[in-house]
């Protein structure tokens, strides 16, 4: 819309333009009508030369002065005629490239829908290939047991609904493309995306299923041979990274699908003019489509995080959490972990991953020659028995310390040494952690009854962050966590 108004300002500045071009014309015709009245009050005409304009008047005067009322006129002429033609081409070629423009978000949805069909039907085919390698497997203990767990029917169950998905998107196509063989200045497209809009329930529908699915693919990530399934059949020269995600893939991009509608429709009323038939039917179905996305905006970041929860264990590993249908990742990002007896070191640098309920964090591992490349699982922090606060201004204040080196090379100097940065930011957890054998020291404590509950103690983790904003997210996104992990359930 912005720029539509900055297409209407130009439009104000021609309209000026036109209006300082008419003041023009006035002045033309107050000069012919003078010259005009210096005509009629000539005294004597002669025709003697008809190729000169002599035969007006034999005043020299009034000669010289029709010559050059007549120049001025021609001038004007020529300047009101140029004026208004350039302001017509302009007018002629910006609206050729609004047509040309249109057209071009058009075939961008085509090729688009193009692409995403494809991934569809390469997923139908690679769903057919694992059931059929299950079959196969069936003798085997862990496949018996998938063959008849709930993962079994979820399989069907996605094949079958990225095929209705498809198949909406494959008539939705074919009528795209019959619109652009006939395409022309006056085309209209708000009927077919709006009636392509009123069949997208089927993503509604996706995402109630969507946590099956996610638990599908753990489930057959942890079938003996999976991997290996997928090097030899999605493999070729690709990355096993690349491999690994592959199945992740097909059950992520239909989550932001409707983004690329809502982008295109921006576009598309961007290169129409206002007085086009289309235009408003186009906001009111640009409209639409917001209103489904906002809609499922919730479902979407609810399938999201849940599917980033898998993608992180599969990532880490011997990683000891386990994916259920509950299991969301709200945060993560390589942070440093403080060294307690040394707050100004930076080198321990860790990746930190914060669910609902827990806090894992891990360590980049030794890339193998041809192996995947995994984080290092370090430590579990269970949310439910923690604190988070921040870190005092005086711990702050030493973790922007330089620590003198123990052997010095070189002249001494009695400059002290500067800070290395000049502010620092970060928070602890404070962990109670609770030990039935009673080895450590001993802190007693007693329910209510007066029985004891067991033997525990106090853990600090320190994490330092790059600034004050990230700070406070991480803050902010633990304290809530917590809140909801000591919270029963009801």
């Amino acid at each position: 819309m912005m720029d539509f108004t900055k297409i209407g300002n130009q439009s104000i500045k021609i309209s000026s333009g036109s209006i300082n071009t008419n003041s023009c014309s006035s002045a033309a015709s107050s000069i012919t009508s003078c010259t005009t009245s210096s005509i009629i009050s000539s005294d004597s005409i002669s025709c003697s030369d008809s190729y000169s304009l002599s035969f007006i008047t034999d005043n020299k005067d009034c000669y010289s002065q029709l010559l050059e009322d007549l120049t001025v006129i021609d001038g004007t002429q020529h300047a009101f005629y140029e004026t208004n033609s350039g302001q017509y081409d302009k007018q002629i070629i910006d609206i050729e490239r609004h047509i040309s423009f249109k057209r071009k978000a058009l075939e961008t949805i085509r090729e688009s829908e193009l692409c995403y069909i494809n991934d569809f039907r390469r997923f139908e085919t690679f769903g057919l290939q694992i059931k059929k390698w299950l079959q196969d497997k069936r003798e085997k203990d862990a496949f018996s047991k998938f063959l008849v767990s709930p993962a079994n029917s979820d399989l069907d169950t996605l094949i079958l609904t990225l095929k209705q998905i498809s198949s909406v998107h494959e008539l939705f196509l074919i009528d795209l493309k019959k619109r652009l063989e006939v395409w022309g200045p006056t085309q209209i497209i708000s009927d077919l995306l709006d009636a392509f809009k009123s069949k997208l329930s089927i993503y509604d529908q996706f995402m109630e299923n969507h946590p099956k699915f996610v638990m599908l693919l753990d489930a057959l990530y942890k079938l003996p041979g999976f991997k290996k399934f997928m090097y030899a059949t999605l493999g070729d020269n690709s990355d096993k990274k690349e491999v690994m995600d592959g199945l992740l893939h097909y059950i992520h991009i239909p989550l932001h699908r409707l983004n690329v509608y809502i982008r295109s429709l921006k576009h598309i009323i961007r290169y129409s003019d206002r007085s086009h038939p289309d235009y408003y039917s186009l906001l009111s179905v640009s409209g639409n489509f917001k209103s489904l996305e906002k809609k499922l905006s919730g479902k979407v970041n609810r399938c999201q995080s849940h599917l980033i929860a898998l993608e992180s264990i599969l990532s880490i590993a011997d990683c000891p959490l386990l994916l259920t249908m509950n299991l969301r990742l709200l945060l993560f990002a390589q942070l440093i972990k403080i060294d307690l007896d040394d707050p100004s070191a930076t080198s321990d640098v860790r990746m930190y991953f914060l669910y609902n309920d827990t806090l894992i964090f891990c360590k980049k591992a030794k890339e193998k020659k041809g192996g995947e490349k995994k984080l290092e699982y370090k430590e579990t922090i269970n949310l439910s028995a923690t604190t988070v606060r921040l870190l005092s201004p005086e711990y702050l204040a030493k973790m922007c310390e330089v620590k003198k080196p123990m052997f010095r090379i070189g002249k001494k100097t009695a400059e002290p040494i500067a800070p290395v940065n000049n502010e620092a930011f970060g928070f602890e957890l404070v962990t109670t952690e609770f030990n039935v054998s009673g080895m450590a020291v001993p802190q007693m404590e007693y329910d209510g009854n007066g029985l004891l509950n067991g033997i525990t103690s106090k853990r600090r983790h320190a994490i330092r962050t790059r600034s004050l904003i990230e700070q406070n997210i991480w803050v902010e996104a633990i304290y809530k966590a917590i809140r909801a992990a000591k919270s029963p359930i009801s």
